[in-house]
């Protein structure tokens, strides 16, 4: 009996290690300036709501389920709430990103822009997943890199642009038993740096400020 309530007890304490790692590594700056940010987004107040569409995965290898559209929307929609956006909306239709690739917002072209997304929405979110590592020897570790895009379909162009990387980790047999949660991790955190640089709406009439 001796012997199972210590086995118990080093399972506890190496799930408290792992949830210790995942947290610390998910922690990210309180204000943080985006890579990019056109100038009018941050002045005229955004009325209506954004649209969370699917994330764009651009790995070659997609066997690894990360449920990133699920994750995406846990954290981007309270992050976008907390700076005083509506909340958000959310397309699932994947056939609507399957054949869309990085270069359609590095090199993006103002008439494609406004053809995005449904035909009702002016404002898009678009998140891509770019690299995603996931390493196994005693314990796991796993990296992500995921940028995020807001469109404005009515002015055909991007209006903020940035890119969150997350990393999270476990060593010994508890993290090798649990890889596929490290790696999820990993993207969460990424997706938590990634919605640290969406910017305060500005103060719609009659809807009150952004949440400090």
């Amino acid at each position: 009996m001796k012997n199972s309530g210590i086995s118990i007890c080093r399972s506890a304490a190496g799930m408290s290690a792992l949830c210790l790692v995942i947290t610390f590594m998910a922690c990210s700056p309180g204000i943080v300036t985006p890579l990019y940010q056109d100038a009018e987004f941050t002045k005229v107040p955004v009325a209506e709501s954004v649209y969370l569409m699917p994330v764009i995965d651009l790995r070659v290898d997609k066997s690894k389920n990360l449920r990133l559209d699920d994750n995406a929307f846990k954290h981007l929609s309270p992050a976008f709430e907390k700076k005083g956006f509506r909340p958000l909306r959310v397309v699932k239709d994947r056939k609507l990103v399957e054949s869309m690739m990085e270069d359609d917002f590095t090199q993006p072209d103002s008439s494609y822009l406004a053809t995005l997304g449904p035909a009702e929405a002016r404002w898009l979110f678009y998140p891509l997943l770019h690299d995603f590592k996931s390493k196994l020897t005693f314990g796991s570790t796993a990296n992500a890199e995921i940028s995020g895009y807001i469109i404005d379909k009515k002015r055909g162009r991007i209006v903020w642009r940035h890119k969150g990387i997350g990393q999270a980790g476990q060593g010994g047999l508890i993290g090798m038993a649990m890889k596929g949660m490290v790696g999820e991790e990993a993207v969460n955190s990424a997706l938590h740096s990634l919605a640290a640089a969406i910017p305060k709406n500005a103060d719609p009439a009659g809807r009150g400020n952004a949440k400090k």
